[in-house]
């Protein structure tokens, strides 16, 4: 009987091997694409398999990031939702272009065309529907209208103008009556009620600003830049209290532009205010800046969304204060450098004098453009290695330790002295040069100072002599250790023009063009 069962059994295992156990069959081994694939709903990782075409893995609905493009005078806008996985992406909440209110004209002095005695004139629309779009979002007519507040806000009667064609009232000018000085900012506040907002105009003057430009110097051994936090808070504390005057119990929104050093006072002002107020501004405090260099701590430089800073990779200025510096600009930077600078901007005035660019060997390095001709400079200067430690600036505290005391008192007598004994400084110094090889062949400073003596003395400029020497005495060492080889770099004769670029894209007209040619990838 045993016998039978044991056959029967071994029979059985035979006929259904799996009866007796728990062995199932295994599904085989898919492969998957590596791209998403997608519909409107979800995306998912095809399988190639031949006959599992329909398989998929990883299949889950749309993680959507939305980007709100605003309307513009030239074109309506819309909302872009994009998957952050699959980059699937749709459009809709289309809306119609902006209709301008008006035309704003104002004129800008011309700085690169000395024939062009009346200056630019400029004409841009202007509707009060762009102050009520988001501040986060950079909108190419606001930026636009942002440079014409920054260049106008030079001279009274060009403010009003530009006040009166887009109805801001109550304008307020500070310092333009005083004359400048190492520690005083010119600037301006406006208002104007847009439904139920009241919208604070601040512009700082950007230009002939004077002595005034001496407290760009006053970099400070540490956190946000010495001179222009001093200044924005200045203004800071007058804001306060003219919109305490102006805002009634209606919500506030504030327009901040300017240029060059009011940029970075702006950058400064626009940093206290959001601090403030714990970023709720964000979407009310339209900020503008054109050509500021760094500003404030890296701990403060926030990348804000609506402080859109306008620069130039290849403007001395705006690059000028090294990164070891510890110094940025708060919010987004646009770079406008463009490889083909000098025909944009000639495109814009064919009688600007800017040259094409031609490389150049620096410190053996072969510069191809713009941008590596101003860093292989800076280079020299920020990371020389003199033989007197001491008279490095590769650190903040040491510029401020040794170079910034100096740096403001010779500024500060230069620009006390009338514009043509200015003008005739230079004049007197490239006409012989055996007059500059004797000044710096003089370490004590002696006959820099006596130099300078001769022109202080015409405009009957007070000052004390030995103190003039000695910090005459510092700047020499500035020109030898630090500025050695810009100015080896430039006393060759065909590397001028390339020097006067860097310059000359910090000009009003050369922001523009760039700005505009720049615009043109802009809906």
């Amino acid at each position: 009987m045993k016998k039978r069962l044991c056959l029967l059994f071994i029979i059985s295992a035979l006929l259904f091997p799996g009866c007796g156990n728990n062995d199932t069959p295994s599904e085989p081994t898919h492969h998957y694409e590596e791209t998403w694939t997608h519909d409107e709903n979800t995306h998912w990782h095809a399988c190639t398999d031949s006959g599992y075409e329909n398989l998929k893995s990883d299949e889950a609905p749309h993680t959507f990031t939305d980007v709100v493009t605003d309307p513009t005078f030239s074109n309506g806008g819309y909302t872009t939702h994009t998957c952050s996985v699959c980059d699937y992406s749709y459009v809709d909440s289309e809306t119609e272009k902006l209709v301008p209110e008006k035309t704003v004209s104002y004129k800008v002095a011309a700085s690169l065309n000395p024939d062009k005695t009346e200056g630019y004139t400029f004409e841009l629309p202007y509707s009060d529907e762009l102050f009520k779009l988001s501040a986060k979002n950079y909108h190419k007519d606001l930026s636009l209208l942002s440079s014409g507040l920054a260049f106008v806000s030079s001279y009274v009667d060009d403010m009003n103008d530009f006040f009166s064609q887009t109805g801001f009232v109550d304008a307020i000018y500070h310092g333009y009556e005083e004359a400048p000085t190492a520690d005083s900012v010119a600037y301006t506040f406006a208002h104007k009620q847009i439904d139920d907002f009241e919208l604070f105009v601040i512009s700082p003057r950007g230009l002939v600003y004077g002595l005034e430009w001496v407290n760009n110097f006053t970099v400070g051994a540490s956190g946000d830049h010495e001179g222009f936090l001093a200044r924005a808070n200045d203004i800071h504390n007058e804001l306060k209290t003219y919109v305490a005057n102006h805002k009634g119990n209606k919500e506030v929104k504030y327009w901040i532009a300017g240029y060059s050093r009011a940029g970075a006072i702006s950058n400064v002002l626009a940093s206290l205010l959001l601090r403030e107020n714990n970023s709720d501004l964000e979407d009310d405090l339209f900020a503008y800046t054109f050509e500021a260099p760094s500003c404030v701590s890296v701990e403060h430089a926030i990348k804000y969304p609506n402080v859109h800073n306008i620069i130039n990779s290849s403007d001395l200025v705006a690059r000028v204060l090294p990164d070891q510096y510890g110094l940025a600009r708060c919010g987004i930077d646009y770079d406008i450098y463009n490889k083909d600078e000098a025909n944009i901007i000639k495109e814009f005035d064919p009688d600007i004098s800017f040259s094409d660019f031609v490389e150049m060997t620096i410190n053996n390095v072969e510069c191809k453009d713009d941008v590596q001709v101003l860093e292989t400079l800076l280079d020299s200067v920020y990371n020389a290695e003199p033989s007197e430690e001491q008279w490095a600036v590769k650190t903040r505290e040491q510029y401020a330790t040794v170079y910034q005391d100096s740096f403001a008192y010779m500024l500060g007598n230069i620009f006390a002295l009338s514009a043509s004994t200015r003008s005739s400084i230079l004049t007197d110094l490239t006409k012989d040069y055996s007059v500059v090889f004797s000044i710096l062949g003089d370490s004590t400073g002696a006959k820099f100072a006596d130099f300078i003596k001769t022109y202080l003395d015409k405009d009957e400029i007070t000052y004390d002599y030995d103190t003039l020497v000695g910090h005459c005495a510092v700047m020499l060492k500035a020109i030898i250790y630090l500025f050695g080889t810009v100015i080896s770099t430039f006393m060759v004769e065909s590397n001028r023009p390339g020097l006067m670029r860097l310059i000359n894209v910090h000009y009003p007209e050369s922001v523009y063009s760039l700005l505009t040619h720049a615009h043109k990838n802009i809906q």
